[in-house]
């Protein structure tokens, strides 16, 4: 009989956890107000740890990787500028205007009559030509002269110079004709000035304009491929940062920051004007006091299937194959609180609307009925339960035999085959590994048992 298995009331164990609601919530607030408490304080020691120390603890892996982030974020922040402020970039390569000049360079160079070649110096000429007009002197004259607001770095880039044998030449983009054409003009004088310098320093040379043109593109591909790659190259070093930024763990990115970091900071990655405080963490407030009420609500579960206490809704034959008597209410010493109220009106349904005395004269009459040949009865019930106590009292008056009990098992001298058994269960109280016991104990002595009252409390 005791390895009888017994299916679990999800109605029964809904009541029997709710009825320990205080308790449950209780734990609940101490372990919210522990974790809270908890990572208060972890936070605190971890917002005033210097950062050369989180550096230390740091391996070289993780360090090289912040210091890379760190040179992509300037090379980043100087490409984003020389994009917005560069002359090349922000020009429209399908409306070009261009202009170029080539000139032809002869040192006159001959072979003297005794047959010895004289040192030709042509193309040291060409090398100084070349090395003047890159420079930044007379593009910072044809800037002053246009009234350009170009930048000399930027204009710099505007202006090309190629060589082919004893020919140079110099194309200039601009995006103004007007000034384009003061522009040129400035370099060919520039071109002529720096012949007379060469003159003197070097040689006596001839230099020939061969070309001059002046036109307006359809589409300047070069240009439109340079730009595209600028701009290819900062999306490009913008999502390597971006992901770069994703692998860093959080002492990472309080060295990349230099200072402490809130989570919030942590998470976003937005930086507030004002230094992290230590606050309170409604999450872990939440997640303390849920963890709390989980524990107790697994406790409560195990206790109430290791305990095997009585329920309402046990059915009182398939369980211990004896007759159910009938159900009376315990009455309560203190009033219970309105959730424990609502709960004991759910379980009083057993009762059918039945008063105290209509309960008491259902199982009195149920007992009677049962009760046949025997020559002493006895009721067991908790130690000193007021309805044991009534039963006795009344089957005695009415002539029958009878005595309340505790344990029936402390009867063994007075138990026999001549004897009957009630037993009075109290839910939430009374278990079935003990009344199990006490029935095979009847038996065992050859007490008939009339059967289970149980009383509801």
């Amino acid at each position: 009989m005791e390895n009888q298995e017994r299916e679990i009331s999800l109605l029964s164990l809904f009541r029997y956890l709710l009825k320990r609601w205080r308790s449950i919530v209780f734990i609940a607030i101490i372990f919210a107000l522990f974790f809270t408490a908890l990572s208060h304080f972890m936070e605190i020691k971890r917002l005033s740890t210097p950062v050369e120390q989180i550096e230390e603890n740091m391996t070289a892996d993780e360090k090289a990787t912040v210091y890379k982030i760190k040179a992509m974020d300037k090379e980043l922040e100087d490409l984003n500028y020389y994009i917005e402020n560069s002359a090349v970039m922000n020009m429209d390569p399908y409306n070009i205007q261009w202009a170029s000049v080539s000139y032809f360079v002869d040192t006159k160079h001959v072979t003297n009559y005794a047959g010895d070649t004289e040192s030709d110096l042509i193309w040291d000429i060409m090398a100084i030509y070349v090395s003047k007009l890159n420079s930044m002197g007379w593009k910072a004259e044809a800037l002053r002269e246009s009234g350009s607001d170009i930048e000399l770095k930027y204009f710099n880039e505007m202006v090309s110079v190629s060589t082919s044998g004893r020919n140079f030449t110099v194309t200039i983009k601009y995006p103004d004709p007007d000034q384009l054409k003061i522009i040129m003009d400035v370099l060919q004088k520039s071109i002529q000035k720096f012949k007379e310098d060469i003159s003197v320093s070097i040689g006596t040379h001839s230099l020939a304009l061969t070309d001059s043109s002046k036109e307006s593109a359809v589409l300047d591909r070069e240009l439109k491929a340079f730009q595209e790659d600028k701009k290819y190259q900062l999306s490009s070093t913008y999502e390597e940062i971006l992901n770069l930024k994703n692998t860093m763990n959080e002492k990472q990115k309080i060295l990349y920051y230099g200072r402490a970091l809130s989570k919030s900071e942590l998470n976003t990655g937005i930086l507030s004007d004002e230094p992290p405080q230590a606050g309170i963490s409604l999450k872990k407030f939440v997640l303390g006091g849920s963890l709390g009420g989980f524990i107790m609500l697994v406790i409560y579960l195990l206790r109430y299937i290791l305990q095997d206490r009585f329920h309402v809704e046990d059915n009182i034959k398939s369980s211990l194959g004896v007759t159910n008597l009938g159900y009376a209410e315990l009455h309560l010493k203190r009033k219970p609180n309105f959730i424990n109220r609502k709960i004991r009106n759910s379980e009083l349904k057993v009762l059918d609307g039945l008063n105290s005395d209509e309960q008491f004269s259902v199982i009195l009459s149920n007992i009677r009925q049962k009760f046949s040949d025997a020559r002493m009865l006895y009721i067991s019930g908790p130690k000193e339960d007021k309805l044991a106590a009534d039963l006795s009292q009344s089957l005695n008056n009415s002539g029958i035999c009878c005595q309340a009990v505790s344990n029936i098992m402390r009867e063994t001298d007075a138990v026999n085959n001549q004897c009957g058994v009630v037993f009075i269960v109290r839910t939430d109280y009374s278990t079935y590994p003990q009344l199990f016991r006490e029935i095979n104990f009847c038996n065992i002595h050859g007490a008939k048992v009339l059967g289970v009252a149980v009383e509801i409390s």
